[in-house]
């Protein structure tokens, strides 16, 4: 089971305990395969979500290409996916993500070749990243 926080921000929220809520989603140290990630991120409440920490979950590009497809993701500010066998394929299709467009991104130890950065590189979404980690 993944550790979800929940806090409330922003001005609507002082003392207001209905304001909007910020959701981290953190899946390191528990048992997390392609079924539950993909049930996590396509449900309507992942849009309050942003953080997502999936790393050392060697789930393969797959598990990109699932968050990168979540109509839901688009509330995302920092993303791990460290260590997820993600290589150029899972890059790719998080290049591709209409939705995605997170500030913080941690894409090491994943195998990812200069075509998969050069894919990152054009794409809308390295525009929007200010901490990148490789």
């Amino acid at each position: 089971m993944a550790v979800v926080m929940a806090a409330c921000s922003g001005p609507s929220c002082k003392g207001d305990e209905s304001g909007p809520e910020e959701t981290y989603v953190d899946f390191r140290a528990s048992d997390l395969d392609l079924a539950t990630l993909t049930g996590t991120v396509n449900q309507a409440d992942f849009a309050t979500t942003v953080s997502l920490d999936i790393a050392k979950h060697a789930l393969g590009p797959e598990a990109l290409a699932v968050i990168a497809a979540s109509p839901h993701a688009s509330g995302l500010q920092s993303l791990n996916v460290r260590r997820t066998a993600a290589g150029d394929d899972g890059v790719r299709a998080l290049a591709k993500s209409t939705t995605v467009r997170v500030k913080t991104l941690y894409l090491g130890d994943n195998g990812i070749s200069a075509a998969g950065l050069s894919a990152l590189a054009q794409s809308e979404l390295l525009s929007k990243v200010e901490t990148l980690h490789l």
